[in-house]
Parts: structure tokens; sequence; C-alpha cells
């Protein structure tokens, strides 16, 4: 739809003006965007990866098990966190 400055008879502006409204996109026309955010994803985390083992001076295989086990023990702390937050205190020793 397209404004139109025209009135019903043709005469000049009108009040009644036709609004252009977007037109969705069907979603299977629409762009898979998926896949590329996972590339990106993938390749961040290699640079990342890559770079902590140039700054470190460590082997790339050796890094990136750190950079996992430091992931891990962050998802233990958040975990732990959230559930003393609601109420339950984890026993740790059994």
């Amino acid at each position: 739809m397209v404004a139109s400055n025209l009135d019903t008879n043709g005469m000049g502006w009108s009040r009644r003006q036709e609004i252009p409204v977007p037109v969705p996109i069907p979603t299977s026309e629409a762009p898979a965007r998926g896949g590329q955010r996972a590339v990106i994803a993938i390749a961040h985390a290699q640079l990342i990866a890559i770079y902590g083992a140039l700054r470190n001076g460590t082997p790339y295989p050796e890094q990136v098990q750190r950079m996992e086990q430091d992931r891990r023990e962050a998802q233990i702390r958040y975990h732990l966190q959230r559930l003393s937050k609601l109420g339950y205190e984890p026993d740790m020793h059994g």
C-alpha cells in the first residue's frame, strides 16, 4: 500500500491518507540466520582460545581444555547460587 495524496474525488490533499504498512515476509521466504550465527559463535570461541594460548604460551588443546573446565566450574557456581537463593542448600559431601 502506498500513501495517497488525493481524496476520493481525485482532488488535492485529503485528511484521509493511506498509511504505508510493512508487508510481513512469510516464514518460508524469510532468510535463515541460525547457521550463520552458529558459524560466527564457533569462530569467536576459537579466536578466544587461540588468543589465550598465544598470550599464555600454552598449546592450543590445553587451552581449550582449560577454558572448558573454567566454563564448567562457572556453571556449577551459578547453579549453586541459584539453588541457595531458592532456599535449598545442597549437600556437597554426599
